[in-house]
């Protein structure tokens, strides 16, 4: 029997890691990759074969496209810098909003950032309180008991 690492992916995983690639979502990726139930999504990445090839897939990627993260943050420098200056006509501050989005996008998928969600549980818990004897009181029960009557 093959080990997890070892395992070739399906089909459907090779449609999901192709799927994921295009906006690192999980659940979207498995709707896209034709799954029934799209929270399969989040257990598809931590499977070790699955797990690796997206890992390998965005190692070709970032090689092709010579993407890399010193690149997108030193773009992000030039942009900050540019648009605090004011424009040669005197028409108010220069605005990268689209490429400020397009570098935000890069990022992201080179993880240079992470999303953050806050998640609720609302799940019941059950205290068990005992008794605490303590042996410095008198009303308390005596921890020893005397056998000499």
């Amino acid at each position: 029997m093959k080990s997890a690492e070892t395992r070739k992916l399906t089909p459907r995983q090779e449609r999901f890691v192709g799927e994921y690639l295009a906006d690192l979502n999980a659940t979207a990726a498995a709707t896209r990759a034709g799954y029934k139930d799209a929270n399969i999504g989040r257990q598809l990445i931590a499977k070790n074969n699955v797990y690796k090839a997206i890992q390998t897939a965005m190692a070709e990627r970032r090689e092709r496209t010579k993407i890399t993260a010193d690149a997108v943050l030193g773009a992000l420098d030039e942009i900050r810098a540019d648009a605090m200056r004011l424009r040669p006509d005197g028409g108010g501050m220069v605005n990268h909003a689209a490429a400020l989005k397009a570098l935000e996008l890069q990022g992201k998928h080179l993880g240079m950032w992470v999303d953050r969600q806050q998640v609720e549980v609302n799940a019941q818990v059950t205290v068990v309180a005992r008794r605490i004897i303590n042996p410095l009181r008198r009303d308390s029960p005596s921890l020893l008991t005397s056998s000499a009557d």
